[in-house]
């Protein structure tokens, strides 16, 4: 292993570790848990979603099959809600500082749950928003076009990221929508793969 790609590993790994110790304190202080399950719970977990998606990827890049396709998509779905939740936690601190400051008084708990529920309802966006197909249509003038080239229709697609995640039902859906598009030519742009192990057939 490059010593690179080990710092690399190392540091994002200590990131995730972080990020998720600061979500847990914080739901612990905001939302007043005491319960010592309820703590162990939480910190076993986070703890283990905090050390999942590193593994995750490294199999991914590694191997295809059913387990291995729902382990990263869980894993890799768990990152992106992960983000959203951090960022409200976070915003819910600031918050609770500028209303402490205006000497306002609410309760912390229910300041983090409103963040979390606004956190969870943009990562929801987010996976819905990362499996539509858009279709952009563009009119594009060009002098001196030989006649057997006007209005002729030329798709470009790019940004498939098949892999792991989005696989032949996905690339299915968009070959299907392609062909209602009627292109006479087809370009097939950049991020085609997703950068794991691929079922090329």
């Amino acid at each position: 292993m490059p010593a690179a790609f080990f710092i690399f590993v190392t540091i994002f790994q200590g990131i995730l570790v972080f990020g998720h110790w600061f979500l847990y304190e914080t739901a612990v202080l905001f939302f007043g848990i005491t319960d010592s399950g309820v703590l162990l719970a939480l910190r076993v977990v986070l703890g283990i979603l905090s050390f999942i998606f590193i593994p995750a990827s490294v199999i991914a890049y590694r191997r295809t099959g059913r387990w291995v396709r729902v382990f990263y998509t869980f894993a890799a779905t768990w990152l992106g809600v992960f983000v959203f939740f951090s960022a409200a936690a976070y915003f819910s601190w600031v918050a609770l500082g500028v209303l402490s400051f205006f000497n306002v008084l609410v309760d912390p708990g229910a300041v983090l749950a409103v963040f979390l529920l606004l956190g969870l309802a943009g990562a929801v966006y987010a996976v819905l928003n990362a499996s539509w197909i858009r279709v952009t249509r563009v009119s594009v003038p060009l002098a001196n076009l030989p006649r057997s080239w006007r209005e002729k229709k030329i798709l470009w697609v790019s940004d498939l990221h098949l892999g792991q995640v989005r696989n032949y039902s996905y690339a299915r859906k968009v070959v299907e929508r392609m062909q209602e598009l009627k292109p006479d030519i087809i370009f097939i742009g950049g991020d085609l793969y997703d950068g794991v192990a691929v079922d090329a057939e």
